[in-house]
């Protein structure tokens, strides 16, 4: 039986992998990460904004509620949540072995533009950086003889920067937001999020 993490509210074991995709409870909302047997081993955390800080818009997708489903794809869990007038669903599902497909969508009940993305600090730094562009974010793990692999899909792009000393800030985005004027719209974008065998990565 695996170990029990404090404050877990959904597991995704990602077969072949000692990591899991983990939701978490942050103040009015679910962080989640990919975390390692115990819970001071995490090389992926959501950035969950706090409220008060959010005038523009919230750092990553507000989820609130998570459920367990078995879709024919693979296990996946299923988060819905709420910020304003945006209604958030996500999808994350376990493909392969240590991975996990993620789709966002947003939908927007107003006018206004809001900046939309998953946000993450990802515990490695600039010198891990095996090769980075808008499509996808490879990243050596020494220490574990593994290569973590971020993947845009189609109609996303991602961003990097540095997050301190020890740590980098990963953002997916979509490419293009849909119409700023329409009053309701559905925004979505999607990624992947691979942990494999150094030995194994191509």
């Amino acid at each position: 039986m695996p170990p029990t993490i404090p404050n877990a509210l959904a597991r995704l074991p990602l077969a072949g992998s000692t990591f899991s995709w983990i939701f978490l409870n942050s103040d009015d909302r679910l962080g989640h990460g990919l975390h390692g047997p115990d819970f001071d081993t995490l090389l992926i955390q959501s950035v969950e904004s706090k409220p008060e800080h959010e005038q523009t818009g919230p750092a990553s997708p507000v989820f609130q509620d998570v459920h367990v489903e078995d879709l024919p794809q693979g296990p996946a869990r299923m988060t819905v949540g709420q910020w304003g007038k945006i209604h958030f669903s996500g999808v994350f599902l376990h493909t392969a072995p240590g991975t996990v497909h993620c789709d966002i969508a947003a939908r927007v009940r107003t006018s206004n533009a809001v900046p939309l993305a998953s946000t993450y600090t990802v515990s490695r730094t600039s010198s891990n950086i095996v090769s980075a562009d808008e499509s996808a974010i490879v990243l050596d793990v020494p220490e574990l003889s593994q290569i973590l692999r971020i993947k845009a899909g189609p109609g996303s792009r991602m961003v990097m920067a540095e997050a301190g000393r020890s740590a980098l800030r990963v953002q997916i985005l979509p490419a293009v937001l849909a119409d700023t004027e329409a009053s309701a719209r559905t925004i979505q974008w999607s990624y992947t999020i691979e942990l494999v065998n150094a030995a194994d990565f191509v």
